[in-house]
């Protein structure tokens, strides 16, 4: 216990060590390695009053502790909302591009780069302020034990020369998002194989099976009332006729009856008219 509150103590020591880093380092980073006097005049004297929201399915997500990771899963997308204010500046600000990375608060190293997108260019006078969003796609290991540190770039162009603004960090949390029993794609895919293992259950007792133990022309159809063409009504007269033929050793006439129940003398009758009608 004593061991887990010391590494935790440490951990959150680093992490306040890299915040301070980032508040206190100039703001504003040139994209080459100059260092003449004009380009150091330029970075010193950027004054940019930058603050964002992040947004998970238009619920906004809590921020306020920059010591508190927020929870996320993967396949999630949040929205950054960011707000730029231009102080302190004579000439206009353009903003050209979004981008950043996903860091270890531990050792500050790199672990996935934000694709960098283009916006605009967004024009941002003296002491005026404007709203732009970026939507960033979650995709990391998911480890409950791995903290991430969300670090958004924003490209802009000032005095023809293009620099990047490093934000403020987040820390999060990344785990994969529980299946639900429900899900479409879930059900989708037990619906799949479902139907096809019947069908190869099917083949191969049909096949294989059934012809094994002697029993051979076995049709579904024929067994299932409700998948054969024939209706109910039919299939189940036919079945009886069948039955009591078979029971009482009976031929059927074209009438429809068994001969063989009725009187003799009645037979005699309808003979004798089947014979009168020929001679007529």
């Amino acid at each position: 216990m004593i061991c887990s509150n010391f590494f935790l103590l440490l951990f959150f020591a680093l992490f306040s060590s890299i915040l301070a880093i980032e508040q206190n380092s100039p703001p504003i980073s040139s994209d080459n390695n100059n260092n003449d006097d004009d380009d150091n005049q330029i970075i010193n004297d950027l004054h940019f009053n930058i603050s964002y929201n992040l947004f998970l399915a238009g619920v906004k997500l809590p921020t306020n502790d920059p010591y508190k990771p927020i929870h996320l899963f993967n396949t999630d997308q949040i929205l950054v909302d960011y707000s730029f204010q231009n102080d302190g500046l004579e000439n206009e600000v353009k903003v050209v591009g979004l981008g950043g990375n996903f860091k270890n608060p531990l050792n500050n190293k790199i672990i996935a780069n934000l694709s960098d997108s283009n916006i605009g260019p967004i024009s941002i006078t003296p002491h005026q302020s404007k709203s732009f969003q970026q939507k960033i796609s979650i995709n990391l290991n998911s480890d409950e034990n791995q903290i991430y540190l969300l670090s958004p770039n924003i490209y802009i162009v000032y005095l023809n020369r293009l620099m990047v603004i490093t934000t403020k960090p987040q820390l999060l949390t990344v785990a994969d998002k529980p299946v639900s029993l429900f899900d479409l794609q879930l059900l989708s895919i037990i619906l799949t194989l479902s139907t096809s293992f019947s069908a190869l259950f099917y083949f191969l007792l049909t096949k294989f099976a059934l012809p094994y133990f002697g029993i051979n022309n076995f049709n579904l159809l024929d067994k299932l009332p409700f998948l054969s063409k024939k209706s109910p009504s039919s299939i189940k007269q036919s079945s009886l006729d069948s039955s009591s033929a078979k029971t009482t050793g009976a031929t059927i006439n074209e009438k429809g009856f068994d001969e063989s129940w009725l009187p003799s003398n009645h037979l005699q009758k309808t003979s004798s008219k089947k014979s009168a009608k020929s001679k007529k």
